[in-house]
């Protein structure tokens, strides 16, 4: 039996209403046309993972608002997560610096130091899907390209961003960028020596 967009949508709003946002007009643009696209129920693992399908990204206050509702709505029943599919995945620097605090987090606690740099800024987002992180030395770079930029991105993923690239600049103080400039000549002038 195949269950038709009409009954996708109503079960969304349904899932609105257990939630406590049905009747939230500041955020109806968004979720008036939303679906459940699917629900997989792991019963071992008690994890209801909801796929839902709406018209474009949620304003970050509007998904930490549906997620917090969901797990308390089903708490007694099993864990939730979402999986959230947009019809319009427009991006804007605005959405991907709302969600960025809640993107790191997790990851904060793997590498407090990394963490600490990732929470003090907000990444610059580069059309159309590339963010750049700045960092303050080579083995920063080095670290959230391994261990962290592949997480992030999957982090973003399952919030329905496309697959993000993050490029890494370098922060160096006006006085490390002197003496390196420094270096790089007497390594020159050394050279040339006979």
């Amino acid at each position: 039996m195949s269950i038709t967009d009409v009954e996708k949508q109503e079960r969304f709003q349904i899932l609105l209403q257990q939630i406590g946002l049905g009747n939230d007009a500041v955020f109806q643009d968004f979720t008036k046309d939303g679906k459940i696209e699917k629900l997989v129920v792991d019963k071992a693992n008690k994890i209801w993972e909801f796929h839902l399908d709406v018209a474009q990204i949620l304003p970050f206050e509007l998904f930490q608002m549906m997620r917090v509702g969901m797990n308390q709505a089903f708490q007694q029943i099993a864990q939730t997560t979402m999986r959230i599919h947009v019809r319009d995945e427009t991006v804007t620097e605005r959405l991907v610096e709302d969600y960025w605090n809640d993107t790191i987090t997790p990851f904060a606690k793997q590498s407090p130091m990394i963490g600490q740099l990732l929470i003090e800024q907000k990444p610059t987002f580069i059309a159309p899907n590339f963010m750049e992180i700045r960092v303050h030395n080579e083995m920063e770079q080095t670290t959230i390209a391994q261990r962290f930029q592949p997480a992030i991105a999957e982090s973003y993923v399952k919030k329905d961003f496309r697959r993000w690239c993050c490029a890494r600049t370098c922060w160096i103080s006006r006085k490390q960028s002197i003496i390196r400039l420094l270096w790089r000549r007497r390594k020159k002038r050394i050279r040339r020596r006979p």
